[in-house]
């Protein structure tokens, strides 16, 4: 699963850094995208949210050029 499929499933945007720890448990675990985001909802939520998002970065990065 790609990060921005698991951000789109789960609502939110994640680091990169807690992406790879999310990624981690993913493959150790047996259930579907669709089932594992739901179960993970509540973590992401708990989590600090990335002090950039993803969107605002691009744009300005298109800007710049």
């Amino acid at each position: 699963m790609m990060q921005v499929e698991f951000e789109r499933l789960v609502g939110r945007e994640v680091t990169g850094e807690q992406y790879k720890l999310i990624e981690e448990l993913y493959m150790q675990s047996s259930l579907s995208k669709q089932d594992f985001a739901k179960s993970m909802k509540k973590v992401v939520k708990s989590l600090p949210r990335p002090r950039c998002s993803r969107t605002y970065t691009t744009f300005f990065m298109l800007l710049a050029k």
